[in-house]
């Protein structure tokens, strides 16, 4: 069973779900999967075993929580990322959204432990593909606004393999030490912000 085992309707069990929660997400960001348990998790919430597990039978169903609010997150920015379009050119809406990311360094870090957690099991893999699919859509809108011509599908497409590049180069170079994270920043954005240049303003190739 991946899916938390029920929602709590009480004040007092909704506040002990979100105690639970923050402290998973904390432990998942600063110590990894592979050191991530539902009795560390216990522990840190400062509650028993047997309540956390009323609300979460595995480690995976707190990881599921997780990524779902996670992915909650995400429509929502990108929601607001859109209200923010007929004000902003392509590339300051870019930067804003760059700035957000980047600078969150728990959430970096979550997206790490988040990006290896989820091969372990399909229906975290399941929720992934939503995410992606999700940004893939935002990305695809804003090149449209933006003034694209390229058809929906190419949009789509475009849209997914900037999720990769972004993922690559934001969340999967934590081992560079800081001289190279930054020089590398620097090509990504480079080859990123020519690639959205195409889409916006050239044919389709």
């Amino acid at each position: 069973m991946v899916q938390p085992r029920k929602t709590p309707k009480q004040a007092r069990a909704k506040q002990r779900v979100a105690d639970i929660l923050t402290a998973a997400e904390t432990l998942l960001a600063n110590e990894g999967y592979d050191n991530f348990s539902t009795n560390r998790v216990a522990k840190d919430a400062d509650i028993n075993i047997a309540s956390l597990y009323q609300y979460f039978p595995n480690k995976e169903s707190l990881v599921y929580a997780i990524n779902r609010k996670m992915l909650d997150e995400v429509i929502e920015g990108c929601q607001r990322y859109e209200s923010l379009m007929p004000n902003m050119g392509w590339q300051q809406l870019f930067e804003v959204m760059d700035n957000e990311l980047i600078t969150d360094t728990h959430h970096v870090k979550l997206v790490r432990a988040l990006d290896y957690a989820i091969y372990t099991n399909e229906d975290l893999m399941a929720m992934e593909l939503e995410h992606e699919q999700r940004i893939a859509a935002f990305y695809a809108k804003a090149f449209s606004f933006y003034g694209s011509k390229w058809p929906e599908s190419s949009l789509l497409n475009s849209g997914r393999l900037i999720y990769k590049m972004n993922n690559i180069s934001y969340y999967d170079l934590g081992h560079l030490n800081d001289r190279d994270l930054e020089e590398s920043m620097k090509l990504y954005k480079q080859h990123l912000y020519s690639l959205i240049e195409r889409i916006i303003s050239q044919p389709k190739p």
